[in-house]
């Protein structure tokens, strides 16, 4: 065929593209690894040193929307009593997880033992809990045991006193 040479690099070109999109957007690829390579390829190659420490804030911002995220909750079961609803909520989660994958800062944060330290927390927190609960149920008892008759003990030995 006679062809120019522009014709010929233009039909190599399109059957390059239709490659990789073909090999791209076939069956079994992993669309989430393509998003990741694609922003990998931005954002560390760039002038973006303010995220080289991101892994360092993820504590904080988990706490802060594990707070909001109940404080919603509730407010949303007090707005909506008559009606039902669900609450849900992974855009944070799952946000966090693809910069940090992006980022390649996952086995920084690991070394953080942010998870560890916080199901010890919890574990405590709970312990105390339950033991505080304990020490008021015995005050409680203890008080009901004490006025447990008719009369308080002040008021028996007043009476007491009156007839003799």
């Amino acid at each position: 065929a006679n062809l120019s040479a522009e014709t010929v690099r233009a039909t190599k070109n399109l059957d390059d593209v239709i490659g990789t999109l073909a090999q791209n957007f076939s069956e079994g690829s992993d669309y989430f690894k393509v998003l990741v390579s694609v922003f990998q390829q931005v954002l560390l190659a760039g002038d973006h040193k303010h995220l080289d420490n991101f892994y360092m804030i993820v504590p904080a911002l988990c706490l802060s929307w594990v707070d909001s995220s109940l404080q919603a909750k509730s407010l949303m079961y007090k707005a909506n009593r008559a009606r039902e609803c669900y609450y849900t909520d992974d855009g944070f989660a799952v946000g966090v997880a693809y910069i940090m994958a992006i980022m390649k800062q996952g086995g920084k944060f690991d070394s953080l033992h942010w998870f560890q330290c916080m199901r010890e927390k919890l574990m405590a927190d709970a312990t105390a809990l339950e033991q505080q609960k304990k020490a008021q149920k015995a005050k409680m008892e203890a008080k009901k045991a004490k006025s447990g008759s008719f009369f308080s003990s002040k008021k028996v030995d007043e009476t007491t006193e009156e007839d003799e």
